[in-house]
């Protein structure tokens, strides 16, 4: 049965997804980092197509969900 330890530092939002397959918690975080990544990804393709934002903002909006993802995946 996988479980976080007491210091984990990252999310447990999903422990009981982890508890009920098996794997990581760790793993599991990751997983779903990866597909929210994707879903941030084509929203930034279509809704912010590059001729109506300015590449600063563009570039704001990855380093904001990046790091959002980041502090989810691993904790500070």
């Amino acid at each position: 049965m996988a479980s976080a330890s007491p210091i984990y530092q990252g999310s447990r939002i999903f422990l009981s997804a982890s508890e009920k397959s098996g794997v990581s918690l760790d793993n599991v975080n990751f997983v779903t980092a990866q597909f929210t990544a994707l879903l941030f990804g084509f929203f930034l393709r279509f809704f912010i197509p590059q001729s109506l934002g300015k590449p600063q903002w563009r570039l704001l909006y990855c380093l904001v969900t990046g790091l959002a993802l980041l502090w989810f995946m691993i904790g500070w």
